[in-house]
């Protein structure tokens, strides 16, 4: 007997098309969600290698963020383009720093940890 299992979200199917790692991350995702005990242990160990191949990544090359020193002197850590922006705002004020943010971002040079980098404001 088969049985169906609902997308996630509606965009899940052709997201799955375009990237094979993803669909294979949710085929695990699934066999959680609606496996017996052993398809779940199977997949739950799975999913603990690959998380734990991911942490040694991270610790290896480092997240990306970079530490901005806002006007009033607070500094700020920032992981993504969209945060900057939160952060920093649109404004013209900010257009020098939010810019090199943004290219160190871009480039990837910047990375918590041993390859933190810290934007100033002042």
């Amino acid at each position: 007997m088969c049985q169906s299992v609902d997308p996630l979200f509606k965009s899940v199917p052709e997201a799955c098309e375009k990237d094979k790692r993803f669909y294979a991350y949710l085929a695990l995702i699934d066999a959680i969600r609606i496996g017996n005990q052993r398809e779940w242990e199977t997949a739950h160990k799975l999913t603990e290698r690959l998380c734990r191949r991911q942490q040694r990544l991270v610790e290896s090359v480092g997240f990306p963020c970079a530490t901005v020193r806002l006007p009033e002197g607070e500094d700020v850590t920032i992981h993504s383009i969209e945060a900057l922006n939160e952060v920093l705002g649109k404004g013209p004020d900010m257009a020098a720093l939010r810019k090199k943010a943004e290219a160190d971002f871009a480039l990837g040079t910047l990375g918590c940890g041993r390859r933190g980098g810290r934007l100033s404001a002042r």
